[in-house]
Formats: C-alpha cells, sequence, structure tokens
C-alpha cells in the first residue's frame, strides 16, 4: 500500500467513525444549521457552542462574542474550526491507541489528516454528527447506511386517551435495539484499528527494506548504480 494510499485510509476512517465513537456525548454537540441558521447568523449551533466557551473560557468567549457583531463571517469560521477541533479532540480520547498512533506521525502527516477529517463533509460541520431535522433526540447517523432506532418514536395503543404514549415494554425493546447497535458498531470499528495496528507494524518491519529499495531507484534515476 502506497503512503498516500495509508494516509487517506486513515483520514477516511476518522472522518467515518468520529460520529460513532462521540455518541456517548452527544449532547455536547450543536446539531446542523439549517438554511437559515448558519455558526456565523446567531442560529443555535453558534448560542450552543459559545455557551460551552462562556463556561469554559470567558476570555475566548468574549473575544468571539465581539466578532460575532463585528465580522459574522469570521466569527462563524473561527466557530466551526472550534468544533472540529472539539470532535477531534473527543474521539482520540475514545481512541488511546489511534492517538498514540497519530503522534508517532510526522507533523507534516498530522496536518495532512486533520484536513481531509475537515474537508471530509461539505455541509459546514466536518465532525459533526448527521442529525435528522426530525429526531427528537438528535442521534446520529453512523455515516455507512445504517440508523439506529430512534427511543422516542411514539407508538400507537389500544387504551383511550393514549394513542401517543409508549408501553414500557415498547420503551425497553428500543432501549436495547439501540444499545445493541452501538455494540455491533464498537466491535467493527475495533476490528478496524486492529487492522490499522497491524498495518502500521508491518511499515515499521518493512523500513530499511523499503528505504534501500527508494534508494536503489533513485540512483538508477540519476544515472548511478
Amino acid at each position: 500500500m502506497s503512503r498516500l494510499s495509508f494516509l487517506a485510509g486513515i483520514a477516511l476512517m476518522l472522518a467515518t467513525h468520529s460520529a460513532q465513537i462521540a455518541f456517548a456525548q452527544s449532547d455536547d454537540l450543536p446539531r446542523q444549521p439549517t438554511s437559515h441558521e448558519g455558526y456565523g447568523r446567531g442560529g443555535r449551533p453558534a448560542d450552543h457552542l459559545l455557551e460551552r466557551i462562556r463556561q469554559q473560557n470567558p476570555e475566548q468567549y468574549q473575544r468571539l462574542a465581539d466578532l460575532r457583531k463585528t465580522d459574522p463571517e469570521a466569527f462563524g469560521k473561527e466557530l466551526r474550526q472550534f468544533a472540529q477541533q472539539r470532535m477531534a479532540q473527543r474521539f482520540f480520547d475514545a481512541s488511546p491507541r489511534l492517538r498514540e498512533f497519530f503522534k508517532s506521525l510526522p507533523e507534516e502527516e498530522q496536518e495532512r489528516i486533520l484536513q481531509a477529517i475537515k474537508q471530509g463533509d461539505r455541509s459546514g460541520h466536518p465532525l459533526a454528527t448527521r442529525r435528522s431535522s426530525h429526531s427528537h433526540g438528535g442521534e446520529m447517523d453512523p455515516g455507512d447506511g445504517q440508523t439506529p432506532p430512534d427511543d422516542s418514536t411514539p407508538c400507537t395503543t389500544r387504551e383511550p386517551g393514549h394513542r401517543s404514549a409508549m408501553s414500557r415494554e415498547a420503551i425497553e425493546a428500543r432501549y436495547d435495539q439501540r444499545t445493541q447497535f452501538y455494540e455491533t458498531e464498537i466491535k467493527r470499528i475495533s476490528l478496524q484499528l486492529e487492522s490499522l495496528q497491524r498495518m502500521l507494524e508491518e511499515r515499521k518491519a518493512a523500513r530499511e527494506r523499503v528505504i534501500e529499495q527508494l534508494l536503489q531507484k533513485s540512483g538508477k534515476a540519476n544515472g548511478g548504480f
């Protein structure tokens, strides 16, 4: 596998699964802005993030609040970058092995991977979970065509006056179904991480051989050897 393909594979995996790994803390994530409420226009995503920034870093909050008034476009760009960094940090916190591997890369390669992640979704929030506009729970789309069961979808009962109520059995069943869905996803991601780790070990083991081959090719190209 070429170095470019190797990096592209890592970037794709990060972009695809960061939303899956983050489900446990999904309440911290702003929903996608609609067509009329962007990050620079005072929409809910901006308010959500600003409130968290205010709690964690009042000085940064004040600077962003001022920027929001003077330059909404720059404010929106900076807030998106903050959201991307927050999600990337959360993903690496949930994946210590991947964090270790990522830190082992040269800074240039780290930057390429981060840029690939940021460019993975042109919707304005590359690392945020994709959310349905009609979802009550703000659930994520895993990105592979599967959708986790929705705990909050109403179901009809036969009792008068309870057309929208959910029975305890139905709630328990849907909750367990969603839990099983997440367990399956985590197992699948873990297998991919193991495959990536093996790929890294193979790359390390082949270091001298590949370097010698590249040196020979370089020498032949320049008329040497």
